[in-house]
């Protein structure tokens, strides 16, 4: 093996390590002391590639990141699917990320600087234009009626990426349901019924979920 793969592959070791850590412990409570036990690593190999457990993240958060943008990009391109279909598996694949849901779980956007308007602004470059393809795509085989497809793209990246993150708003799982329910109508007063009532139910899952282990941690009932 060479050198420079040997480097990746125990990079990868590290990130492996800690995201396993982080869903078991918590990102606060993951020392990079138990990240060298978990890895196999030596202290020395792992500060050779991260300076501390916050660029462990932020290295987590710009792989996930690069991982979404090729899963969007692969549904825009994608002619077998029907656009329902295809947000049902964008719904899908967010509902069975596990490494997202780690992100979430541990409230990323509050521990690395500028998080956040970095996910807004690949959000609004990159996702809503690939969001606002399958939208037309829509428009073109008849599925639905859209006259606004680039603001109504960018309009749900928003709602759903920041004013339903359950780690900004701190909103209880009914507050969660009862938004969600309020973006559904508005698509349908629009006439673009992006989601069918499978795909409300996982996300209301989904976000809801998200929320009670909100709940429980600040003590909600």
């Amino acid at each position: 093996m060479k050198q420079e793969e040997k480097s990746m592959a125990s990079k990868g070791r590290v990130l492996e390590a800690a995201a396993s850590l982080f869903i078991r412990k918590g990102y606060e409570e993951t020392t990079m002391q138990d990240i060298m036990e978990e890895s196999g690593l030596s202290k020395g190999a792992i500060y050779h590639h991260f300076a501390g457990k916050q660029e462990i993240l932020s290295t987590m958060i710009a792989d996930a990141q690069m991982k979404v943008n090729t899963f969007f990009q692969e549904m825009e391109e994608n002619t077998e699917l029907t656009v329902k279909e295809k947000i049902s598996r964008i719904i899908r694949y967010f509902f069975d990320n596990k490494n997202q849901s780690m992100l979430i779980r541990n409230r990323w956007v509050e521990k690395v600087p500028y998080a956040l308007v970095d996910t807004v602004r690949n959000g609004n470059a990159f996702i809503a234009p690939r969001v606002a393809g399958i939208i037309k795509q829509g428009n073109e085989n008849g599925e639905f009626r859209c006259d606004f497809p680039e603001e109504l793209a960018e309009a749900l990246l928003l709602l759903l990426d920041v004013w339903l993150d359950p780690v900004i708003t701190d909103r209880t799982a009914d507050e969660i349901c009862r938004r969600l329910e309020f973006i559904f109508r508005l698509l349908e007063s629009f006439g673009t019924q992006l989601f069918g009532p499978e795909d409300m139910e996982a996300m209301k899952r989904m976000y809801a979920g998200y929320a009670a282990e909100g709940d429980m941690k600040n003590g909600r009932n």
